[in-house]
């Protein structure tokens, strides 16, 4: 398998009120949390919905303001036009990685996705033109939907991820995890 990764960054951060991609957590913008936690599971990083320095962006397909599952569709391509045959997906808004889940993920050729967070997932690329067309098709916008209709397996065991999408979310687990 031949990896590469890409970070969710777009969004309008409407509930945390401003940017959340750049907000610190532990002194480090959350985006960073992200490509650093992807670093030694990919060959490459992606950035979907900014653009953001030493980084190559990608493109929502089949256009704009569809959502996560848009920027997961151009993500897939543009991995797959450089003969990548998987992508490890990551929000930016989700800095503790549990142990051992990217690791999971990382086994499991035929794709999965964590099942308490389905942004976080790993997609074989050759799925990238599907999704595509079932976006252009106007399918559900939902990542689990998309899943579940593609087949891809949920992986449990991990318990809930913490998702930031309120400033006390951030203050919250600041002061909750070491």
């Amino acid at each position: 398998m031949r990896i590469a990764g890409v970070v969710f960054a777009g969004g309008n951060s409407r509930r945390f009120g401003r940017d959340k991609a750049l907000e610190l957590f532990r002194g480090v913008a959350l985006i960073e949390w992200a490509l650093a936690a992807l670093g030694p599971y990919v060959e490459r990083r992606f950035v979907s919905g900014r653009l953001y320095p030493g980084h190559e962006t990608v493109v929502d397909r089949p256009s704009g303001g569809l959502g996560p599952l848009a920027g997961l569709a151009g993500a897939l391509q543009a991995a797959a036009g450089e003969n990548y045959t998987h992508l490890l997906s990551l929000p930016c808004d989700a800095p503790l990685i549990p142990d051992g889940l990217m690791t999971a993920l990382g086994k499991r050729s035929d794709g999965a996705f964590l099942q308490t967070c389905p942004v976080i997932g790993m997609w074989p690329t050759h799925f990238g033109g599907d999704l595509e067309r079932y976006l252009a098709a106007g399918g559900d916008k939902s990542v689990l939907a998309w899943a579940t209709k593609m087949s891809i397996q949920p992986l449990g065991g991990f318990g809930n991820i913490t998702n930031i999408n309120y400033e006390a979310d951030l203050a919250r687990i600041a002061t909750s995890h070491d």
